[in-house]
C-alpha cells in the first residue's frame, strides 16, 4: 500500500519533514515491513514538491557491504538527486572516506556552482542497521559533515532503521550532534485500518481482515493482493529474529490466536509489569495496544502470524 493510504501516516511524515526542515535531526524506527522505506520515499517526495524546502538526499544502504561503501553511496545520491540521474562522477574512483567525499564535492561545486552552491541538504539515510557494527566509527564522521563549511551544506539528518539500530542509538547518543527527534512506527490505528479495509474489500470483510492483520501495513497490503514474493513465514522470521528474550517472553503470555488481553495482567518473569520502553518496542514490531471506552488498556499480537518460527 502507498503511504497515502494511511491518513495518520500523512500527518506523521509531514511532522517529520517540518522537524528536518528546521534543522533538527531525527530517527525513524520500526520493525520489519512496518513501512519505513515507503515512508522515506514519501518524505523525499514532500521535500521535492516543496520549492521552499531544503533538498532531500535519500541514501539507501541495502547494498552496503563494508563501512567505506557509505561514502560512495552518499556521493552517488548527491550526484543523481541534485545534478540529475545521468550525472557521472568525474573522479575515476568512488570515494571511500569522508575526506575524499569532501574533496570531490568541493571540485564539483567549483565546476557547477549554480547546481550546488547555496543548497541546504537533508540526508535521509535508510536501513541504518547496515551501519552496525561499525557505527561508532562512522556516525561521528557523518555528523561532522554538518560542521564542515561545504557547499552544499548538510542541515539535518534523518536516521532510518529497525530495532537493532534503535538499541544502538539508545546507548550511543554521545555520537550524535544534539538530541534526535524520535518517530517510532507502529501499526495503523484500529479505526483507520477498519475504514481502509471497508473501502478496499467491503464491510463484510472488516472483522476478518482486521483480526488477521491488526492494522500491520504489510499484512494489509497482502490482504489486498499486494506484497507478492514475500511469504508470511519470511515476514514472521524477520520480526521474530529482531526481538529480545524478554520481549519474546511477553509475547508468550499473549493468546496465540490474537485475542485481546488486559494490559495490566501482563507480567515479566520477575513479576513486575513490562516497562513502557519494552511495550513501545513491541508495538514497533507489531503489537497492538488500545484503550477501551471505559479506560481499560488491552493488548494483542498483530495477528496469530507472529510466532516462534
Amino acid at each position: 500500500m502507498s503511504a497515502q493510504s494511511f491518513v495518520s501516516r500523512l500527518a506523521f511524515v509531514q511532522n517529520l519533514k517540518n522537524t528536518l526542515q528546521h534543522g533538527h535531526s531525527a530517527i525513524m524506527t520500526g520493525g520489519p515491513m512496518i513501512g519505513k522505506t515507503t515512508l522515506t520515499d514519501h518524505l523525499a517526495d514532500l521535500f521535492q514538491n516543496d520549492p521552499a524546502s531544503h533538498t532531500a538526499v535519500r541514501i539507501a544502504l541495502e547494498q552496503m557491504q563494508r563501512p567505506a561503501d557509505f561514502w560512495g553511496f552518499l556521493m552517488e545520491a548527491i550526484l543523481s538527486q541534485l545534478m540529475g540521474p545521468d550525472q557521472k562522477n568525474p573522479y575515476r574512483k568512488s570515494p571511500d572516506t569522508l575526506g575524499k567525499v569532501m574533496t570531490q564535492i568541493h571540485y564539483l561545486s567549483e565546476k557547477q556552482p549554480d547546481l550546488l552552491v547555496g543548497k541546504k541538504l537533508v540526508l535521509l539515510i535508510d536501513d541504518c542497521d547496515r551501519l552496525l557494527p561499525d557505527a561508532a566509527a562512522l556516525i561521528p564522521q557523518i555528523e561532522n559533515m554538518r560542521m564542515e563549511l561545504m557547499a552544499p551544506s548538510v542541515e539535518a539528518i534523518c536516521w532510518i532503521g529497525g530495532l537493532s539500530w534503535l538499541d544502538w542509538v539508545d546507548t550511543h547518543m554521545a555520537h550524535f550532534m544534539g538530541p534526535l527527534r524520535r518517530y517510532p512506527l507502529a501499526t495503523v490505528p484500529i479505526r483507520e485500518a477498519r475504514s481502509i479495509i471497508r473501502q478496499q474489500l467491503g464491510a463484510e470483510k472488516v472483522d476478518q481482515v482486521w483480526s488477521e492483520t491488526g492494522g500491520h501495513p504489510f499484512l494489509l497490503e497482502r490482504s489486498f493482493g499486494g506484497a507478492e514474493g514475500f511469504s508470511l513465514d519470511d515476514f514472521n522470521e524477520r520480526i521474530w529474529s529482531g526481538l529480545k528474550a524478554e520481549e519474546k517472553a511477553i509475547l508468550a503470555e499473549l493468546d496465540p490466536g490474537g485475542a485481546w488481553q488486559i494490559l495490566d495482567d501482563l507480567k515479566m518473569e520477575n513479576g513486575i509489569k513490562p516497562p513502557k520502553a519494552l511495550l513501545d518496542r513491541l508495538c514497533m514490531a507489531g503489537l497492538v495496544v488500545r484503550t477501551l471506552d471505559h479506560g481499560t488498556a488491552v493488548v494483542r499480537m498483530t495477528s496469530p502470524l507472529i510466532r516462534d518460527p
